[in-house]
């Protein structure tokens, strides 16, 4: 079994205000921490001085001013940037003024994937701007509600990064209770698993942000759209009035369950569509072994991290978003040729009348088809634009890392 490469340790400390008692000795310990963290030492040696000076003969110093010590690391820093002195005294300011939970992160790699991905601050800045939203939004919290800051420590043989984070104000709400409180410090453990894997997915460049395959696509595409003629296809139009005529009433989209003993319907019609794509059909293929091949890589992650790989992997998500999506575009032509019918049948009782309209929509529904394979065609080109972004951003970020190729 492979050993997991980026491990990630989490606390938290409650304010004085959330009724611990400092005559337990348990509590006056958490009491003490939270003091420490939130710069209100009396002696000055507090989280902040320790990121800013580093560890000497003894004295415990905090993240902030540890940090600055260029022995140490390369400087503590916020979402913009190294901080400057004015910039650590308000923080230092809000910690002491915050009743927050105040929490304490530590994300630590192995010696050779440290030394490997984690080069300067930069990186490990770009690492908590592209993941940290989404942790904070996992646990009900709003990025731009939340105060970090953050340094990298190099001196050891393991590097790792310290995150010192707080919430501005408070902004949740309690069942019968009036008012607004703060996150109550506990995160969720998935939310903790999704973060790791997400971090190594990222330094291993498999972020799935795509873009190089997009410009080939596009024109392969068009090419293969200008070549249909959806009046001679005979299998297509019986299959579309087959549905159209079957159609629940009411709402009705691929995932309802009103549609569940239509959805083999829907998805012949789709099978139809792509095999007069034979283009897109391949491409269909190919993004899936691609994805195959990822969700490999995702697998050995989640080993590591004896993590369930289950909802991380991304070949089945592909899939059905992609049937969802083809299947609704599908679903919605067919809904309006049949309402459309419907109205002019109504307004058009007379026999004669409505040999003509059984003419006309004859041949209507031979336009509809044509512009019913155009439609799903450029869904499908979506839908392959946005796989194939994320998997070319993998290989950009490989040669960048590999100094093939500088980054833009």
């Amino acid at each position: 079994m492979a050993s997991p490469n980026v491990f990630i340790r989490l606390k938290y400390y409650k304010s004085e205000d959330a009724g611990l008692n400092p005559d337990n000795p348990i509590y006056a310990k958490k009491i003490k921490n939270r003091t420490y963290y939130s710069s209100n030492q009396p002696n000055g040696n507090d989280y902040m001085k320790y990121m800013d000076n580093g560890s000497k003969a003894g004295e415990v110093y905090d993240y902030m001013a540890y940090a600055g010590n260029e022995e140490k690391s390369s400087g503590v820093f916020g979402k913009d940037g190294l901080l400057s002195e004015k910039n650590k005294k308000e923080i230092r300011r809000m910690l002491r003024e915050t009743k927050s939970v105040i929490w304490d992160m530590i994300i630590s790699f192995t010696e050779d994937y440290g030394n490997k991905h984690i080069k300067s601050y930069w990186d490990a800045l770009e690492v908590i701007k592209k993941n940290f939203p989404n942790f904070f939004k996992e646990n009900g919290m709003q990025d731009d509600n939340i105060i970090w800051f953050a340094g990298l420590h190099e001196n050891t043989d393991n590097k790792h990064i310290h995150i010192c984070f707080f919430e501005k104000e408070p902004l949740r709400i309690r069942q019968n209770k009036n008012g607004l409180f703060y996150h109550v410090g506990t995160m969720k453990k998935v939310s903790i698993n999704d973060l790791k894997v997400a971090i190594e997915e990222q330094m291993n460049g498999n972020e799935y942000a795509f873009a190089s395959y997009r410009n080939e696509l596009m024109v392969q595409a068009e090419l293969a759209l200008k070549n249909h003629n959806g009046y001679g296809d005979r299998a297509l139009r019986l299959k579309l009035k087959e549905l159209y005529r079957r159609l629940p009433k009411g709402r009705i989209s691929y995932n309802s369950l009103n549609m569940v003993e239509l959805r083999p319907l829907v998805r012949e019609i789709e099978r139809i569509l792509m095999e007069r794509n034979p283009y897109m059909s391949e491409e269909f293929k190919a993004l899936k072994k691609d994805l195959e091949k990822k969700d490999i890589e995702i697998r050995t992650i989640c080993e590591s991290q004896k993590i369930n790989a289950e909802r991380y992997l991304k070949k089945d998500k592909f899939i059905e978003d992609f049937h969802r999506r083809i299947g609704n575009k599908i679903i919605r032509y067919a809904k309006t040729f049949r309402d459309d019918e419907e109205n002019t049948i109504r307004k058009n009782q007379q026999s004669a009348i409505r040999r003509k309209i059984e003419k006309s929509k004859r041949l209507r529904l031979f336009k509809e088809t044509a512009r019913l394979t155009r439609e799903v065609d450029y869904e499908a080109i979506d839908i392959f634009t946005e796989y194939r972004q994320k998997l070319a951003e993998a290989e950009y970020q490989r040669l960048v890392e590999e100094g093939v190729i500088e980054a833009n």
